[in-house]
């Protein structure tokens, strides 16, 4: 059915907050599990917070023209505050789509600002988007292997991670964009990464191995990872044991 293609996701609102998002509902609960509220989950994928807003994305717009509405057709942004989906795109709210002409081809646009960023990996195997950090400051492009972290605002490239996966449990190439990838920037200015097969890294030392779920996501310290498996959310430092296990109802 419908409902059965729609995206699974996980991110973290703030410290104490998580935005879970199942196939039939997106459902805002605190780090202990308890419920705060939930709303209809949209066809699109929980991808960034911004305040008290989360952007929604799923897939790339058939047209940059920011005056026509199919622009926006593949985003969205919710208003946690006023618990409603925005009928326009905020003015202060930069709208930056991930585009390709071919499967080896990426460019990140800024839609008002009409700025291109092509990364310089272009993956043999059709890069994507692996994963946004919380706020979608950076972006992790390319594909395993052959990708790197890009400054959204600059263009500039920061790191490309290199570590030992298994290369049996990745994503296949078609599908770089699923919710197993995750990627953070501590305020000491460290990397991590959630690998397509459970390795988190700091883009060089495995610092952990979580298998594979439906979605993870980092706190927005970086020293916590969130994984969501069917309707099961653990939290667990990075490197460490679960601290935390509940079942978003």
């Amino acid at each position: 059915g419908r409902s059965a293609r729609r995206p699974r996701a996980i991110v973290f609102i703030d410290e104490r907050t998580l935005l879970v998002q199942r196939r039939d509902a997106c459902v805002v609960v605190d780090v202990d599990g308890a419920e705060r509220f939930r709303m209809p989950s949209p066809a699109l994928r929980a991808r960034s917070v911004h305040g008290e807003r989360v952007v929604f994305e799923g897939g790339s717009p058939s047209t940059l023209d920011e005056t026509d509405p199919e622009t926006f057709r593949t985003r969205a942004v919710y208003d946690l505050e006023a618990r409603r989906f925005l009928d326009v795109w905020p003015d202060d709210l930069a709208c930056v789509a991930a585009l390709g002409a071919d499967p080896e081809d990426l460019a990140l646009v800024d839609v008002r600002a009409r700025a291109v960023v092509v990364p310089p990996w272009s993956g043999n195997d059709g890069p994507g988007v692996l994963a946004w950090t919380r706020d979608a400051s950076y972006v992790w492009v390319g594909a395993e292997g052959d990708g790197g972290v890009l400054d959204v605002d600059t263009g500039i490239p920061h790191i490309e991670p290199r570590v030992d996966l298994d290369d049996a449990a990745l994503d296949p190439p078609d599908a770089p964009d699923t919710g197993s990838y995750a990627l953070a920037l501590t305020p000491a200015f460290e990397w991590r990464f959630a690998h397509g097969d459970g390795t988190i890294s700091d883009g060089d030392r495995v610092l952990d191995r979580i298998g594979t779920h439906d979605a993870v996501a980092f706190s927005p310290d970086g020293t916590l990872i969130a994984a969501l498996e069917r309707d099961v959310v653990t939290i667990a430092p990075v490197g460490g044991d679960v601290v935390k296990s509940f079942r978003v109802g």
